[in-house]
């Protein structure tokens, strides 16, 4: 078994070439740099043939940073689960900068369900709470003038709703 290597992972961010130049940090890290940022919203990260090397007991982290110095968790790959798609937290700081760090960390595998698991759960919630405020501003805009009472109409309708179909406003 080699070391860990920087040719064991590739990323694909539509519309640009395919990126394996990842530069090692230290023995378990290695990054890479992407341009315009705010012009990428997902990626592919996948381990390449080389890849096959990563010890089963291992995952490879994905991790997105501005500035060097803060982290966000994007996703995990391992040989079970050898690519995915990943989608870049949106906000105004990411749209503004000129490049952007993605690093990759070897880490234990079993912390691997815990970060895809927190991962998955911060971005439900973030749709999640979307949907909703877009089918109350849908509600609330069908009105004229709103009544006073506009927020107390639209939750008796969201329970209704929500009662026969509780994936009802994801479907817009």
């Amino acid at each position: 078994m080699s070391a860990f290597g920087i040719d064991w992972f590739g990323l694909v961010i539509p519309g640009r070439p395919i990126l394996v130049n990842f530069e090692m940090v230290d023995p378990t890290k290695c990054a890479a740099t992407i341009e315009r940022p705010g012009d990428v919203a997902e990626i592919c990260f996948f381990l390449t043939p080389s890849g096959a090397q990563l010890p089963p007991d291992k995952c490879a982290v994905l991790y997105l940073s501005l500035d060097g110095a803060a982290w966000t968790l994007l996703g995990t790959l391992s040989l079970a689960k050898p690519s995915g798609l990943f989608r870049l937290p949106s906000d105004d700081a990411r749209a503004r900068a000129p490049a952007a760090r993605l690093g990759v960390a070897l880490e234990p595998l079993a912390s691997a369900r815990d970060l895809d698991s927190a991962a998955s759960q911060t971005s439900d919630r973030r749709l999640f709470a979307r949907a909703i405020a877009r089918d109350l501003g849908a509600f609330v805009s069908s009105f004229e003038r709103p009544p006073a009472d506009v927020v107390d109409r639209w939750l008796r309708r969201f329970d209704e709703k929500y009662a026969r179909d509780p994936s009802y406003f994801l479907k817009a």
